[in-house]
């Protein structure tokens, strides 16, 4: 039974019309259409058991069920040709590439209680240098990849092992958020790799994302005001305050290296996602970020 047959069996309908999104890395996304009108969506994992699916499926039942909008499952995950799928219904709302100041706003208060809620049993997972800089070797720019050794040779990552622990997203950028003609966050997608880590990751991450008006310009005064908003809803302890910096420069040096790893190396990732999106940060545009703060010591 193929995916339109399965989705047929599901919903009740014979005839279904499926409508193929831009595929992300390990999954293929399908729209279903009601007289052309997209009502649910299938997401099939190309690279991840069921097992894992399922806990995904868990934390999006436990997200709904704390008021957070995200695309609750409608059956359990469920397989079509040994790929685990997961179907929900649309959520409503837009992206927003350039967000206003209530915009931001929003997406530090939502991040704060996000990183509230509690999973059980859920995977974790945590940011390493050494992992991360093991990708260096690809770089064949001696003075870039110098730069980057020496800023994590500096850097370190011991402070994480001294970091508060809780359920982060992972990714609350643009591409994942959608938001309500009043400018409020109506859907929280792509939590795939949700976890439990450091919470400071989703606060740090961000930054990469909503603190630089340009790449070679931090916000500084932004950056502030999206943390002072975050910590009304889940206060930051002294230590998190003093490794804002180095989480973001640690985080900048693993998404360009990976970056550039999956798209120049072994091209597992089409450029053309920084082609037709405006959302996705080439390696280039992450290198000029970490220069812009590479010299920054604390927000």
């Amino acid at each position: 039974m193929n995916l339109q047959q399965k989705l047929g069996q599901i919903l009740n309908k014979n005839d279904i019309e499926l409508q193929k999104a831009t595929n992300g890395v390990d999954n293929e996304v399908f729209f279903i259409l009601n007289n052309g009108v997209k009502e649910y969506v299938a997401k099939l994992y190309t690279k991840r058991d069921l097992s894992k699916v399922t806990e995904i499926g868990k934390v999006l039942d436990v997200l709904s069920e704390n008021n957070l909008s995200v695309p609750k499952p409608v059956v359990p995950p469920f397989l079509v040709d040994d790929k685990p799928v997961i179907l929900s219904h649309v959520l409503p709302g837009r992206h927003i590439l350039n967000l206003s100041n209530h915009n931001l706003n929003e997406v530090a208060k939502v991040m704060a209680l996000y990183n509230q809620i509690k999973v059980e049993n859920i995977s974790s997972w945590f940011p390493s240098l050494k992992e991360s800089t093991k990708f260096l070797e690809y770089i064949q720019n001696d003075e870039v990849s110098g730069l980057v050794r020496f800023i994590a040779t500096t850097l370190g990552d011991s402070f994480l092992n001294s970091l508060p622990q809780s359920l982060v997203h992972g990714d609350f950028s643009q591409s994942n958020l959608l938001f309500d003609t009043d400018g409020n966050i109506s859907g929280i997608l792509d939590v795939d790799h949700t976890c439990n880590s450091y919470r400071l990751m989703d606060l740090a991450r961000s930054l990469v994302f909503f603190g630089f008006l340009e790449a070679r310009l931090f916000d500084l005064d932004m950056a502030r005001q999206f943390i002072a908003e975050y910590t009304k809803y889940n206060k930051l302890t002294e230590f998190e305050s003093m490794k804002i910096v180095p989480m973001l420069k640690l985080l900048l040096i693993k998404m360009l290296l990976e970056t550039f790893y999956y798209v120049h190396v072994i091209k597992e990732v089409s450029t053309d996602i920084f082609i037709n999106s405006d959302f996705n940060q080439s390696s280039d545009t992450l290198l000029k970020k970490l220069i812009t703060i590479k010299d920054l010591e604390n927000i």
